[in-house]
């Protein structure tokens, strides 16, 4: 056997084995990283040894985890698959990114992509209530004298759908932002917001309004929601808001690598040319924005130092904003900057922990900023204290009773009850519950023109539970859906609620539920009121 034949095999034998020893042996003497570049991710850290039988059991699975984020040439192989994924499959190599045509790509993650496919609608009840949620922020920045606006910004994905593949152009269905925004238009009570969506799409043919590679706007569709808010700013302030306009900016053409990409980890692989957009002659510091001393407000949140409140303005003008928002905000603050004498910008900080902030400051508007996938987060509860703040007010102001139950109550007319037994009481009704499911139901005849309602509710319980109230609505006078109640916890002792019942046309039938458990309930009084927003 000659010397290339015997010494061949060794060689290849030698490079295959150098080549599955050496991610152990970059393992073994290589840095740890805590987030994984490719993946967008934190990695396992080293397992706790911990001597018990179950510990010890534990740990082999845990250490596999822990070398599986670790081992040598890690990122570098995982760069290679993603590349070989986009550039031979066609395919995206994360399942939060999805590959479209021309070089499109856009995020899935979050929810988005069941949202854009969406098939049901969302019920009226639900969108009552998020509804609510917005009018009772407005009426409590009001009661300071401060203006609110909400800015619902569209997924890309439900704007520049004619790029995703062909097998997914068909299922789009209704999304939320959609049905939000339309029932919000609807309804005349409420309109200090603004529907992104009609005006994106009209003006997306003549510039690209969201990056091919990131999630977010690009600069041109950026300025021209900016533009659309100064607009409605112009209604309360009109000699304060004037738009951004072209002869104001320079554009400069640079190849850009978004945050699609990198998720993908293909920065400097996937690639488009955009137009950045600077002011030409800035009024307000050129920083972007610095530390705002409001975060003296903030001292008893739990908010890390990167997420304080920032602000900047220009000092010729004479209005104060507060804007909340998420990363869609970010591009906007160059234009905030120039046509506020402060703007404070409070990124994924939610108004329920700015209250101190906003009563402190005192801002002409408050300006909220959210994309689709974050309305959930945006549209969360309010603290109690406005609510209840702005129910009393809208409860005293009311002179239209529509129906009231106390101790003159005539019991015939209760049709059906179920654990409970009624007698009237000096004080009101006395109601004996003798299970857990106590309830009685009585006829509410309103006016035939909808009207919305609140319910004040004075009850002595024998024990700490839960009140609830359900009702039937003109679509069906019969029937009480589940999703169909408004409920509150209630304590021992005296107790007086006010409700809102979520929907513009209740009538045929209320259920008063007034605990979850045994014992004697004292019905003080329950009077219904026909408000206006």
């Amino acid at each position: 056997m000659s010397f290339t034949r015997r010494v061949y095999p060794a060689a290849v034998s030698g490079i295959f084995l150098l080549f599955l020893l050496l991610p152990f042996c970059l393992f073994m003497v290589g840095p740890r990283k805590e987030i994984s570049e490719a993946e967008k991710r934190k990695l396992a850290v080293f397992p706790e040894i911990v001597p018990t039988m179950t510990g010890l059991t534990e740990f082999p699975k845990k250490f596999d985890a822990f070398y599986r984020d670790h081992f040598g040439l890690r990122d570098n192989l995982i760069r290679l698959y993603n590349l070989l994924s986009l550039k031979i499959f066609h395919v995206s190599p994360s399942d939060f990114v999805l590959k479209g045509k021309e070089g499109w790509f856009f995020y899935i993650g979050e929810g988005v992509f069941d949202d854009f496919s969406r098939m049901e609608h969302i019920d009226q009840i639900s969108l009552e209530q998020h509804a609510a949620t917005l009018i009772d922020r407005r009426n409590w920045l009001a009661s300071f004298g401060v203006r609110y606006l909400f800015v619902p910004v569209p997924n890309k994905i439900f704007l520049y759908d004619e790029y995703l593949p062909d097998r997914v152009q068909g299922v789009r269905g209704m999304n939320f932002y959609e049905q939000f925004t339309a029932f919000l238009e609807r309804e005349i009570f409420f309109e200090d917001f603004i529907n992104l969506y009609p005006v994106l799409r009209d003006n997306k043919q003549a510039e690209r309004l969201y990056f091919k590679t990131d999630t977010h706007w690009s600069n041109a569709g950026a300025l021209l929601a900016f533009n659309q808010i100064m607009k409605r700013c112009s209604d309360w302030f009109p000699e304060e808001s004037a738009s951004v306009i072209e002869k104001e900016i320079e554009r400069e053409n640079v190849t850009f690598s978004g945050d699609l990409a990198r998720l993908m980890h293909q920065e400097g692989e996937v690639t488009e040319q955009v137009d950045v957009f600077k002011i030409k002659k800035p009024c307000a510091e050129k920083k972007n924005t610095h530390p705002s001393p409001t975060s003296q407000y903030l001292q008893e949140a739990d908010i890390s130092a990167s997420r304080l409140p920032t602000e900047n303005g220009c000092l010729d003008k004479t209005l104060t904003a507060l804007i909340v928002h998420d990363s869609f905000g970010i591009p906007l603050q160059r234009y905030f900057n120039e046509r506020f004498k402060r703007v404070i910008y409070s990124r994924q900080i939610k108004l329920d922990k700015l209250q101190k902030l906003i009563v402190g400051e005192r801002p002409d508007i408050v300006i909220e900023i959210w994309v689709a996938r974050n309305l959930g987060r945006a549209l969360a509860p309010n603290p109690a204290e406005w609510t209840t703040k702005v129910l009393e007010e809208q409860y005293a102001a009311s002179e239209t009773v529509r129906m009231r139950i106390d101790g003159s109550l005539d019991l015939q007319r209760i049709s059906l009850r179920n654990h409970v037994s009624l007698e009237r009481h000096a004080d009101g009704l006395l109601i004996h519950a003798h299970g857990n499911d106590p309830f009685f139901v009585l006829p509410f005849t309103p006016p035939e023109k909808p009207e919305r309602y609140l319910v004040e509710v004075e009850v002595d319980a024998p024990q700490n539970t839960t009140f609830a109230l359900y009702f039937t609505i003109g679509e069906n006078t019969r029937d009480i859906a589940p999703q169909q109640v408004v409920e509150q916890k209630i304590h021992k002792g005296k107790n007086r609620l006010l409700l809102r019942l979520p929907h513009p046309d209740v009538r045929g039938l209320l259920r008063i539920d007034p605990g979850k458990k045994a014992g004697n309930y004292l019905l003080r009084s329950l009077t219904v009121k026909g408000v206006a927003h």
